[in-house]
């Protein structure tokens, strides 16, 4: 009697690990990009998002090579368009999110890590 309770409840432990309990929480954190900020020397343009991810197998080993931050930055440099046009613009109020996503039963088998980063992008209006 105990043997098959027992066997029950590993195959209960085990549906519940292979099963959405495996995805990650959000896990983020904010960058200081140095921009220096005071009333009236910028003008609001809106906000960026840059994005890279990556297969992972077993949680473990990630499919494709790289640094996946440098990989969303670069994303999100190039969506904010920093260098074009005359005045200079800057990125402030950058976060970064990290999560581990799969599908709902074989998150443990495959997965795939996504990094997000978002920004506010200004633009610094000249002092005449």
């Amino acid at each position: 009697m105990i043997r098959i309770i027992l066997k029950h409840l590993s195959y209960l432990l085990l549906a519940l690990t292979l099963t959405g309990c495996m995805s990650s929480p959000g896990v983020g954190f904010i960058n200081n990009t140095g921009a220096t900020v005071s009333d009236g020397n910028f003008k609001y343009l809106g906000k960026v998002y840059g994005e890279a991810s990556s297969g992972r197998i077993l949680l473990l080993f990630r499919i494709e090579q790289g640094n996946l931050y440098q990989m969303a930055l670069q994303d999100l440099t190039n969506n904010a368009d920093l260098y074009s046009g005359r005045n200079r613009k800057a990125l402030i109020n950058m976060t970064v999110d990290n999560r581990i996503e799969g599908p709902f039963v074989f998150t443990a088998i495959y997965s795939r890590e996504i990094v997000k980063i978002s920004a506010d992008l200004i633009e610094y209006i000249d002092e005449k």
